[in-house]
């Protein structure tokens, strides 16, 4: 093994940069704010949509309720609970998602389903459901802190970015499982890129598995993220010792991964397998009789815009299909990939190997490998459906930050902007006249409208705080160093942080299932 070779590389700290200063505690105020707009957005959501409008969360819900029974859903058997509203589905075509999501839900909506209290129970698992909201906000938050972590700027506006997104505001504001699938994909992204600094702690080590077993216990989607962290853990340097001891280490995670992982949901995906013939568990040939689905090309999926307008509309909210807000708040992601394959390109010329050499690669297989599973995936006849990319929100979020936050001079001003487009499209295609419950309770709309508002301004307002302390010159100036202690001291440059400014110490109808 040479001395470039990825385990002898060394160990890169994730910790923030400097002491927590005033600049932080603002910027943990606008977290604060970016978590309480998804949450009341997603509420708002939840009542302003008709209650079991899509067959889809009448199959959710009805997988918690059987859970709260004691069983498990079988395609075949259809639905056990008869709401008097909304789609009802003819199968139970949710049947072959793992249960963590529905275990959750199963004792808030249970006894309400058993009381006949469906419009009540129906609320109940939405407004839980917008809990998980802020629950992934905060995910995306931590795991931008460990992608960059010498700019601090970019973890706040990747929270309001993963806030913001209309697809995660609408599944937060429904009974669906996609918000826990969003938040074990942010945490694997975030403790693979730990892993790759820092070596394999046994905190990390704890959190590897704890996040694998999560993870495949909420979707099948997430063997990817599942992948990347085996991955980390292959490639993570040597914490301390000899090389051999090192190994150890990464043999004893993956053993654990494996092991535990097996244990807690392998049951379950070898169910799918004997029930339909592959755990992945689907039903392409009733889908194909009954929902007339076709199937196509590889090809023909890959270069059809119609499909990739859909699946990846994931600002839309509820705006029409062709809304250009959606690709406006795009723009930003793009310009935060040009930034990233920038200095990734000239950090090989220079011959500088660390830990982001291998995590930008590392995202960008995620993002290849999800896109390229949908395009399978609606090849073999199955339905595009944006929420399906859900899970890289993680990665969407933190390139939008990268473009709104690497010119600092600017940075404050394009985030407002920013903001508020994004909190256009979501209050633009929110219309209170769609409220559900009795007209006594409308104020209840007024005011989760009203707070959601507060939430998006107090955001712009906390970060403008936060970075202006930053940027602001210190009232007494550091004592000198000597030039090699200053040297020592000078922070790891991570990818994304602008040369302007590379002296500051910065962080880097839904479709069947």
């Amino acid at each position: 093994m040479t001395a470039d070779s990825p385990s002898d590389r060394p160990v890169e700290s994730d910790a923030p940069a400097e002491p927590p200063t005033i600049a932080n505690r603002w910027y943990s105020v606008a977290l604060i704010a970016a978590i309480g707009f998804a949450v009341t957005a997603s509420a708002l959501t939840a009542l302003t949509n008709a209650y079991l409008q899509t067959p889809d969360e009448t199959a959710h819900l009805d997988y918690a309720v059987q859970v709260w029974h004691g069983a498990l859903p079988v395609f075949e058997n259809g639905p056990a609970i008869a709401p008097p509203f909304g789609a009802i589905p003819p199968v139970q075509w949710v049947a072959q998602h793992p249960p963590l999501f529905y275990a959750l839900l199963a004792p808030v909506v249970g006894p309400l389903v058993d009381a006949g209290r469906y419009p009540d129970a129906v609320l109940a698992g939405r407004l839980m459901n917008s809990l998980l909201s802020g629950v992934a906000v905060l995910a995306v938050w931590w795991a931008a802190r460990r992608l960059h972590p010498t700019r601090p700027a970019v973890a706040p506006v990747a929270a309001i970015a993963a806030a913001m997104t209309g697809m995660l505001l609408l599944v937060g504001g429904a009974i669906y499982s996609d918000q826990l699938v969003i938040v074990f994909a942010a945490l694997a992204v975030g403790v693979a890129a730990s892993v790759l600094r820092n070596g394999v702690t046994t905190r990390l080590m704890v959190a590897a598995v704890l996040v694998a077993t999560g993870g495949m216990l909420s979707r099948l989607a997430f063997a990817l993220f599942l992948v990347a962290l085996v991955a980390a853990v292959i490639l993570a340097p040597a914490v301390a010792g000899s090389r051999w001891r090192g190994w150890a280490r990464k043999l004893l995670a993956l053993a654990l991964m494996a092991a535990v992982t097996a244990v807690s949901s392998g049951w379950f995906y070898l169910r799918n397998q004997r029930l339909t013939g592959h755990i992945a568990g689907g039903h392409s040939d009733w889908s194909a009789e009954h929902l007339g689905r076709v199937s196509r090309s590889l090809s023909d999926v890959a270069t059809d815009m119609a499909f990739w307008t859909k699946l990846l509309g994931v600002y839309r909210f509820n705006a029409p299909i062709d809304s250009p807000l959606q690709w406006a708040l795009l723009v930003p992601a793009v310009v935060g990939v040009g930034v990233v394959v920038v200095l990734f390109v000239r950090r090989l010329r220079q011959r500088r190997w660390g830990a982001d050499l291998l995590i930008v690669p590392m995202c960008a297989a995620l993002v290849l490998g999800l896109l390229a599973s949908q395009v399978q995936y609606t090849a073999f006849g199955g339905g595009v459906n944006t929420r399906y990319v859900l899970p890289l929100t993680v990665i969407t979020a933190t390139l939008v930050a990268l473009g709104l936050t690497n010119w600092r001079r600017a940075a404050v001003a394009l985030v407002a902007v920013w903001t508020a487009v994004a909190f256009w499209q979501f209050a633009s295609s929110t219309s209170l006249d769609r409220f559900v419950l009795d007209a006594g309770n409308l104020m209840v709309g007024h005011a989760l409208w009203a707070l959601a508002a507060v939430c998006a301004l107090g955001f712009v307002a906390a970060f403008a705080l936060g970075h202006r302390r930053r940027a602001a010159p210190t009232a007494t100036p550091a004592e000198p160093q000597p030039p090699a202690a200053t040297a020592a001291a000078a922070p790891t440059e991570q990818l994304g942080a602008s040369d302007a400014a590379a002296s500051e110490p910065r962080p880097a109808s839904a479709a069947a299932e």
